[in-house]
């Protein structure tokens, strides 16, 4: 007498075609449960198709050129003033201030 086994393998279980299944489906097929069972998840739209022959590629505008784009460090810093000798943070606070807004507008 030989004995057959009719059980499958865990590789075999992981790896099985299952049916595309979901939360809301009519009709699931019944299985043991487990926690990350498909047929307990909600479903999931298509990824979109892209037209064919059209571009993924978007430009910007060429009329918007930022004015201090490519400036660098040493152009932002470097104003050719005196060295600022004060030690009042809140006078120096509000020099910057009053700078930085100058500088940006």
């Amino acid at each position: 007498e030989s004995i057959a086994f009719s059980s499958t393998s865990e590789a075999q279980n992981q790896y099985r075609e299952v049916p595309h299944c979901y939360a809301s489906m009519d009709r699931k097929p019944l299985q043991p449960y487990h926690p990350n069972a498909t047929r307990s998840r909600l479903a999931v739209e298509d990824a979109p198709v892209p037209l064919k022959n059209a571009s993924n590629i978007h430009f910007n505008d060429r009329f918007c050129v930022h004015k201090r784009r490519f400036v660098t460090t040493h152009q932002n810093e470097y104003t050719g003033g005196q060295k600022d000798l004060r030690s009042n943070a809140r006078i120096i606070a509000n020099d910057t201030k009053i700078k930085r807004f100058h500088r940006e507008s």
